[in-house]
């Protein structure tokens, strides 16, 4: 972290959410829904949304939420396709009443967004509530807000196919734009499988599981990421380990690095030209493997002037000069590289969502 952003600072800038969407297996029908009132009757679903400050102060937050709608209305019971025009967000008053907030939705991507207006202490968390409903007989009016600020001007994740939703058009286990990436040595070559599956995962309706069978190091790989020269990015992914899927006692931890190209393909010739971390995932939660800068030590690295793009690896590693091995299984979801402007330095708020709710 640059030292001129100091903790519980009073940063006054749009910060983007980091999305924890959890996929609920039933729907409310409880006292909950009784005493919270509810704010838009011909709407018949909503889901709460906690937004938390962390350990920094914030001003006008912009938050967003990617959901898969169609899991959220099943889980409902309500039948039918999302009618975009019914999503609203709503935030709760000091007074236990609600109030609508302007809010924007992609239809392509499942993502909501609105801005946390004013300031936020640290450590503050909020209340808000997405509405959404299916498209029915007489589907609601689209909503005419004013513009948010910072929508437009947001830095977007580079990395395509980021959260594993879209399959290879040849083969619909594997993931579209991704491809093995495994470690050779002069002894063997690493060995394993790439699946898409359902559970578990982080946000949306997938994520990729990494299960390696031999060797010591074996993952995906996306080539020709778009990345700007004299940039600071963030790189990551979330990682979950599978419960004895590895030899007792075996330590393993996921590695993620990415290494930057000039446009003619070669890669770029200065000390510091890659990213590089790693972490342990753990085995009941998904845990962040993430770096801000260029490898190795500092924070605050941006790429070198002739850099064009960058290839990024991921993978799942284990000791190599102790001779332990990488098997094992684990499971990744929301890979990003993303662009981190200066006014941009503070981590993102964290959004978590519960189960929904319908009206009765």
């Amino acid at each position: 972290m640059n030292t001129n952003f100091a903790l519980f600072g009073n940063f006054r800038q749009q910060v983007i959410a980091t999305v924890v969407f959890v996929v609920p297996c039933f729907c409310m029908d409880s006292p909950a829904a009784e005493r919270t009132q509810w704010l838009f009757a011909g709407i018949h679903c909503r889901a709460p949304i906690t937004v938390k400050a962390g350990i920094y102060s914030r001003k006008d937050a912009l938050v967003a939420w990617q959901a898969d709608f169609a899991v959220l209305l099943k889980s409902a019971g309500v039948a039918g396709a999302l009618d975009p025009n019914s999503i609203r967000v709503a935030a709760d008053a000091e007074s236990g009443a609600q109030k609508e907030v302007p809010c924007t939705f992609s239809v392509a991507d499942g993502e909501v967004l609105w801005e946390a207006s004013g300031a936020m202490e640290a450590l503050e968390n909020r209340r808000f509530w997405v509405y959404f409903d299916a498209i029915s007989t007489t589907p609601q009016k689209s909503p005419q807000y004013p513009s948010i600020p910072g929508v437009e001007n947001r830095p977007r994740n580079q990395v395509r196919n980021p959260g594993f939703e879209q399959a290879d058009a040849k083969d619909s286990t594997q993931p579209a734009e991704w491809m093995i990436n495994r470690s050779s040595s002069s002894s063997k070559t690493s060995k394993g499988a790439l699946t898409l599956v359902n559970e578990p995962c982080r946000s949306g309706k997938r994520a990729l599981k990494l299960h390696c069978t031999e060797g010591t190091s074996f993952g995906v790989r996306q080539e020709k990421i778009s990345i700007k020269p004299n940039a600071l990015y963030r790189i990551g992914v979330w990682a979950r380990a599978e419960p004895g899927s590895m030899p007792e006692g075996l330590s393993m931890y996921m590695y993620i690095s990415a290494v930057l190209y000039q446009a003619n393909g070669k890669p770029v010739e200065t000390p510091q030209t890659r990213f590089d971390v790693s972490a342990t995932p753990a085995m009941d939660r998904w845990t962040p493997v993430k770096k801000l800068g260029l490898y190795p030590y500092r924070s605050d690295v941006p790429t070198p002037p002739d850099t064009a793009y960058c290839c990024i690896n991921i993978n799942l590693s284990g000791d190599p000069p102790h001779g332990r091995s990488a098997v094992g299984i684990v499971y990744i979801d929301d890979v990003e590289v993303i662009e981190v402007r200066p006014q941009d330095k503070v981590p993102p708020v964290e959004v978590e969502a519960g189960a929904v709710e319908k009206a009765r």
